[in-house]
């Protein structure tokens, strides 16, 4: 809890979402998956139904993207700026 940067709790509950570490992970803690933020090269958002997006980043090495995540539009555009100057530092 303490490396807790940011975190988007996608359902209310304050149990389930995104977070962005102090040590440069991004974690969905819905699914189970943990990203190293310095292995990303991109992220994307893809707006989808209604108010729905998906959260979408590429590994160095990979060609393709891959889900991370979704989120309300708008909260996911805020996280999906966020993680884009995290990667773009490097």
């Amino acid at each position: 809890m303490n490396d807790l940067l940011v975190f988007y709790d996608i359902d209310g509950s304050g149990e389930e979402g995104m977070g962005i570490t102090r040590s440069n992970h991004l974690v969905n803690n819905n699914t189970g998956t943990l990203y190293d933020i310095g292995d990303l090269v991109d992220v994307q958002l893809k707006e989808g139904f209604f108010f729905w997006s998906e959260i979408m980043v590429r590994r160095r090495g990979n060609r393709t993207f891959e889900l991370a995540g979704y989120a309300e539009n708008g909260p996911g555009r805020a996280l999906v700026r966020i993680l884009g100057n995290l990667v773009s530092e490097d």
